[in-house]
């Protein structure tokens, strides 16, 4: 499954320019050396591999093992220890922050 959110600022551009569009993909149960823009010597991406022609490929990131705390962390702009999301939902354990609710009004996000 493949998520993807789009975000457009369209003041930043000046009237000769387009627009730039800022593109977050999810992928469930894939790593990154999966990819044949990043090297894999069979499996096919053409797809995936003529947007990161033209875009930015990452080196390094950070993931969380599971899906929920990932998607909640993009919608608030916010580490899971930050906005208290970082098991899955329902279940209990894990560190607990200070106050999520607090921090998440404290901060700006783009979510």
């Amino acid at each position: 499954m493949v998520t993807l959110y789009a975000v457009r600022d369209l003041d930043a551009a000046t009237p000769n320019e387009k627009p730039l569009n800022f593109v977050v993909m999810l992928a469930d149960d894939i790593g990154a050396k999966e990819l044949a823009c990043y090297g894999h010597p069979t499996h096919k991406t053409p797809n995936l591999d003529a947007l990161a022609a033209t875009g930015v490929m990452f080196k390094t990131a950070y993931v969380t093992p599971i899906c929920h705390p990932t998607r909640f962390e993009i919608m608030t702009g916010q580490y899971g220890y930050r906005n208290g999301i970082f098991q899955f939902a329902g279940r209990p354990g894990g560190p607990k922050p200070d106050d999520p609710a607090e921090q998440i009004t404290n901060h700006v996000t783009f979510g």
